[in-house]
C-alpha cells in the first residue's frame, strides 16, 4: 500500500493493489467491465473514479482509481459487472455503457447488483466472481 499526497495529481485516497478474476459459466468474461462502488463514499473521493478494471483473456483484472492498475482504497464495495456485446460502442467512461447491450442482462448493474467485495491492503487478491 502506498500513500500519495495531493501534490499535483489531486489524489487524496490511499490505495491498495487489487487483482481479481471474473468468469461467466466457468469461462473468462473477456472485456467485461468491473466497477467497484464504495459503500461509504467520503469527500476524499472527490476527483477519483470508482475503482474499475477490464477482464483479460485469463479472466483476471486489476483495479484502477486514478491511474491504470494503481489499485483501490481499502473498504467495502458493491460490485458492478457489465459485459457488452458490442465493444466498439462502449464508452471510454468506465461508468457508462453508451447504449451497448449488456450480455449479463443488467443483473449486475450498479442498481441491481448483489455482488460485494472488501478491499484490504493485506489481501490484494479478491475471491473470483463466478457468474452463472
Amino acid at each position: 500500500m502506498h500513500l500519495v499526497g495531493c501534490g499535483g495529481s489531486g489524489q487524496k485516497l490511499t490505495l491498495a493493489p487489487v487483482t481479481g478474476k471474473c468468469f461467466v459459466q466457468d469461462k473468462p468474461a473477456v472485456n467485461a467491465q468491473v466497477i467497484f462502488h464504495p459503500v461509504n463514499r467520503t469527500a476524499e473521493w472527490e476527483g477519483a473514479f470508482n475503482p474499475h478494471g477490464t477482464v483479460q483473456a485469463d479472466g483476471g483484472f486489476q483495479l484502477s482509481t486514478y491511474r491504470p492498475n494503481d489499485g483501490a482504497p481499502p473498504g467495502e464495495y458493491k460490485v458492478q459487472i457489465t459485459w457488452y456485446h458490442n465493444e466498439k460502442s462502449k464508452s471510454q467512461d468506465p461508468e457508462s455503457s453508451s447504449g451497448a447491450t449488456d450480455r449479463l442482462g443488467g443483473r449486475y448493474s450498479a442498481e441491481k447488483t448483489t455482488l460485494k467485495a472488501v478491499v484490504n491492503a493485506d489481501q490484494p487478491v479478491l475471491e473470483p466472481f463466478d457468474l452463472k
